[in-house]
């Protein structure tokens, strides 16, 4: 299955739906002309916000940490 790849203002998100795992690629910085990117990090749901272009990921499963862009 193919990533779910959002773009935010600071950050390409990659999600791996299967998994339930996502990474970060940062935009506008460079080291060694490569971009940081984060490490896979488990998370518990993700919510896209109708209307707009935001989303929420839900990183716990009580829902008491997130990530929201």
């Amino acid at each position: 299955m193919e990533p779910l790849v959002i773009e935010s203002c600071h950050s390409t998100w990659i999600f791996d739906v299967e998994r339930l795992r996502f990474r970060r690629i940062l935009k506008g910085v460079e080291v060694s002309h490569t971009r940081p990117t984060t490490g896979w990090r488990p998370y518990e749901s993700l919510e896209l916000v109708p209307g707009s272009d935001g989303f929420v990921v839900v990183l716990n499963p009580e829902g008491t940490r997130m990530l929201r862009s």
